[in-house]
């Protein structure tokens, strides 16, 4: 004959201790309550201070900004003299000084910190007036590249807007305009004239006409 039992888990809901003694008990961490952050606020808030004063911060926070620049390598003038540069990519022995290329060996930026006794001839990108100073001092010279231009686009260049008309274009203009129509005024004149000697001959020819008639 078979006999059904409940689980034993639902005889002991409301219980703190779940039939353990205490409810730190049976979480496979011993007496200590939990593991890593239990307890950090969920009941109880016992680490919550520690946190505070640790300034500890649970999840995402802040803000990231995409447009930020990356840190920029540096390397001090100091590690010239101290280091061994020989095999070294971008470093080449000659007869007056040894040329060094920062960026062949991975730095964009050289620093004045340590001591110079060698002369060197340093290309960097970057450089502080102090590593330049002691470079210089022991008879080198720091050279500094700037960065390649950005490449032109193909896209055909606007035409450029036409230039405002100034003040002075403007009033020859209008002066040019207003002697124009000044000399089609006179010839329109000469020609009124001439149309009005025109009809007074014409009027005298008609008078003439008209005696004779009556003399008939």
């Amino acid at each position: 004959m078979t006999h059904n039992k409940r689980k034993k888990t639902s005889r002991l809901r409301g219980s703190w201790t779940h039939g353990w003694g205490e409810k730190k008990k049976h979480r496979g961490a011993g007496s200590r309550g939990g593991r890593g952050n239990a307890g950090s606020g969920k009941r109880s808030d016992v680490k919550k201070p520690t946190f505070q004063k640790e300034k500890r911060v649970f999840g995402r926070n802040g803000f990231y900004n995409p447009t930020t620049k990356g840190t920029i390598s540096a390397i001090n003038v100091g590690y010239f003299d101290s280091a061994n540069l020989n095999g070294k990519k971008g470093v080449e022995f000659k007869k007056d000084a040894i040329t060094i290329d920062l960026s062949v060996l991975g730095y964009a930026k050289l620093l004045g910190s340590g001591v110079v006794t060698g002369k060197y001839v340093v290309t960097a990108k970057y450089a502080t007036a102090k590593a330049i100073s002691k470079i210089e001092a022991a008879g080198g010279s720091v050279e500094i590249v700037e960065a390649a231009a950005p490449k032109a686009s193909k896209k055909p260049a606007k035409k450029a807007a036409p230039k405002a008309k100034t003040t002075e274009k403007v009033v020859e203009e209008a002066t040019e305009i207003a002697e124009e129509a000044i000399e089609v005024a006179k010839e329109a004149e000469e020609v009124l004239v001439e149309a009005v000697e025109a009809v007074e001959e014409a009027v005298e020819v008609v008078e003439e006409a008209v005696k004779t008639e009556k003399k008939e």
